[in-house]
């Protein structure tokens, strides 16, 4: 009888790590509202962003102020991802902001 209970409770405390282990990756959360990629092919630029958290307004600004290119795209779902192609400025500047419902990041990117 002794070994059925230790082995039931065994089994309930793999059990248990089992969900929260399972738990942990289904709520945790990202260290950063969005990962970005630049990628430079001869005069043009492709940026590509996936957010990872819902986002109300995410500013783009590329170059230098001679010649900044901007974007602005507002209400953002979680998971979407975002790709924009622009002539590459003269000077590779690039600055993200993310503007989230708790609060406000910015990423920057000087990549040559």
């Amino acid at each position: 009888m002794a070994d059925i209970l230790s082995i039931i409770l065994v089994l309930f405390l793999l059990a248990v790590v089992i969900v929260v282990v399972i738990l942990f990756f289904i709520l945790r959360k990202p260290s950063k509202p969005i990962t970005f990629e630049k990628q430079k092919s001869g005069k043009s630029i492709m940026l590509s962003i996936i957010c990872h958290v819902p986002v109300k307004t995410l500013k783009i600004k590329d170059g230098s102020k001679s010649g900044k290119i901007e974007f602005v795209r507002q209400n953002i779902s979680l998971g979407e991802k975002l790709v924009f192609e622009y002539p590459a400025p003269k000077t590779d500047n690039l600055t993200i902001t993310v503007q989230t419902e708790q609060s406000s990041y910015d990423f920057k990117d000087s990549t040559e």
